[in-house]
């Protein structure tokens, strides 16, 4: 579920009316994002397996895909929320094309759409608040959910962020060093100009700055605010 495809629009007469994505997260304080993956995701993905994890980042930020995403409110968005992958883009703003409270299993299609069942906007609605209320009552380690984004508004890129799981928790072969900014975040970053949010135990930061090994200093970073992000302040709190 975590790779982009093309955005088509040859069935936009017949799609009912979508939500504002950045309404959606301003109402409930939410952030969202889309995990990106170096695994072979099969029938969920038109991108070859062999296809870099570089590539898989530029097709994302540069051709505004269906991106299939994941929302979780502040007090959940932690390393310890599924994220689908370690790195990948926040996304801001966008059409919603569909929502569900899980993973609800969308498949890409040949032509590049990723089709999903009708939904009208207040059963959509519906599913954000399902979402936030789950995230409420399981803030440590919240469910899976689904969210459809069409034309999305990409603001930032963000990595999880080891620092204070505990060794059990951590996976040797897939997740990166504390306090360390993954080298391909690094270069997206200054390639596109985007900012770099780590994903930490205790929520969502911002880092600036990194030496030449991509160690940065959460001294100096700042806790990230939706509200902020979604409108497209410079500022968080």
């Amino acid at each position: 579920m975590t790779e982009a495809v093309n955005s088509q629009t040859s069935e936009a007469d017949s799609r009912p009316p979508e939500l504002d994505l950045a309404d959606e997260l301003l109402q409930r304080d939410m952030f969202c994002v889309h995990g990106i993956s170096q695994d072979d995701l099969g029938i969920n993905t038109l991108v070859h397996p062999s296809t870099p994890l570089e590539q898989r980042f530029e097709v994302a930020i540069t051709e505004r895909p269906v991106l299939s995403s994941t929302a979780h409110t502040r007090a959940a968005m932690t390393n310890h929320a599924p994220l689908w992958s370690t790195v990948g883009v926040v996304i801001t703003g966008g059409n919603v094309q569909h929502a569900s409270p899980r993973d609800s299993g969308t498949v890409m299609q040949a032509d590049g759409t990723r089709r999903t069942p009708p939904q009208s906007t207040e059963e959509a609605q519906a599913v954000f608040d399902a979402i936030a209320d789950q995230d409420r009552r399981f803030s440590d380690h919240p469910p899976h959910n689904e969210v459809v984004v069409r034309d999305p508004t990409i603001a930032g890129l963000f990595f999880k962020d080891t620092a204070g799981l505990l060794p059990s928790e951590i996976h040797p072969s897939g997740d990166f060093p504390p306090n360390t900014v993954p080298e391909l975040v690094r270069v997206m970053s200054e390639r596109h100009g985007l900012p770099v949010f780590a994903v930490r135990h205790t929520g969502v930061y911002r880092v600036d700055a990194w030496d030449e090994t991509g160690r940065y200093d959460f001294g100096q970073t700042i806790k990230a605010n939706p509200a902020s992000l979604t409108r497209g302040l410079s500022h968080e709190e």
